[in-house]
């Protein structure tokens, strides 16, 4: 698998809003983005710590959690990386597809537990500072 590096971790939480209110004013996060997640329609935001680590809270429909949803990797070949991962046995959820045009290319992989994995390639608008800080817009994601 044709993986760079750790992106983000995943979870699902009952309260979108007030979570994301309690990590930034508490824990000092940033709130680098909101959106939709693209598949289930959930709102969902992408917060940062100052060293750049990154938590996508996923509002859960059920009102259930915190819950764990995925680990995501970047890789520069989200469809080799994909491929190779289901070589390996992963079951795939998602196949690879954009996120917002040029924004993210994605696909979401599930192993024989229910561990579930994402792979992603950023391009288009994303931009980070000298601080790993990211700059773009919202929309739909995953």
């Amino acid at each position: 698998m044709t993986i760079s590096g750790f992106d983000h971790v995943a979870l699902g939480v009952p309260d979108l809003d007030a979570r994301v209110r309690q990590l930034v004013k508490q824990c000092g996060m940033r709130l680098l983005y909101t959106g939709t997640v693209q598949a289930t329609g959930a709102p969902m935001a992408m917060l940062a710590d100052a060293d750049g680590i990154k938590l996508e809270l996923i509002e859960t429909p059920d009102g259930e959690g915190p819950r764990f949803l995925h680990l995501a990797f970047r890789t520069d070949d989200v469809d080799a990386a994909h491929d190779d991962a289901v070589a390996r046995g992963w079951r795939s959820r998602r196949p690879p597809h954009p996120i917002n045009g040029d924004y993210a290319r994605t696909a979401l992989l599930s192993d024989d537990r229910g561990f579930d994995l994402q792979v992603i390639r950023y391009g288009g608008e994303q931009r980070r500072d000298d601080c790993g800080e990211e700059k773009l817009g919202g929309g739909e994601q995953q």
